[in-house]
């Protein structure tokens, strides 16, 4: 898959729910979140998909309450054949941004 670097890594928003965050082929580098509740944690999974909770798991960790967490996978980054669907769990909430290339 031939990529360019000229522009960097696309953010999207973590919106603290199930979403996709990228429909198409392309490259996951990293995710940066914080769990916003304070007194909860949140659970995430990333998969290679661009709709649904299902396929490879391309990431997955545990946020403290009120904690942070930063994952980078540079410089080249986890290849991805579908895009990237990120399943939210737990009774905290997160806020963030996943970076990408499409």
């Amino acid at each position: 898959m031939a990529r360019s670097y000229e522009s960097g890594a696309t953010p999207t928003t973590v919106t603290g729910s199930d979403q996709a965050a990228l429909a198409t082929k392309g490259a996951y580098f990293g995710i940066s979140v914080r769990e916003t509740g304070g007194s909860n944690t949140a659970t995430a999974i990333l998969y290679d998909n661009d709709s649904a909770a299902s396929g490879t798991i391309i990431d997955e960790f545990t946020v403290a309450a009120g904690g942070t967490l930063s994952h980078w996978f540079g410089p080249g980054g986890v290849s991805l054949a579908n895009g990237i669907y990120i399943d939210v769990s737990g009774s905290g909430a997160l806020s963030g941004s996943i970076y990408h290339l499409s």
